[in-house]
């Protein structure tokens, strides 16, 4: 699953303008160029009898509000382009003393 939201992110010219291929999983590696983002498997289940579904997280950090806010757009729209996924928003996190802007967001997959 994660190798499939990787592709998805990386070749989705939206983002791609936005971070590069700055797409990793898990964490952001030190000294990481931003804007960045992190991906990471947080759950998977049935989906009664029908399907599999996987919760994952989107991290996007940058040190620009704006950006971090243009990159999240950016994924939901490769996330509304994508007919087996379904976008939640999530919270702004502040990176105390870092001047990190930080938003958090999930997508369901449905396999």
């Amino acid at each position: 699953m994660e190798a499939d939201v990787y592709a998805i992110l990386k070749s989705n010219a939206g983002i791609a303008a936005l971070v590069g291929t700055r797409i990793y999983p898990q964490q952001l590696p030190p000294d990481v160029t931003l804007p960045a983002i992190a991906y990471r498997n947080i759950d998977s289940a049935p989906f009664g009898s029908l399907c599999q579904v996987s919760r994952i997280q989107i991290d996007i950090y940058s040190t620009s509000y704006g950006v971090v806010k243009s990159v999240r757009d950016a994924v939901r729209a490769c996330a509304d382009g994508q007919s087996n996924w379904v976008f939640y928003g999530g919270p702004d996190v502040w990176q105390e003393g870092q001047s990190l802007y930080h938003q958090s967001v999930d997508v369901r997959i449905y396999e």
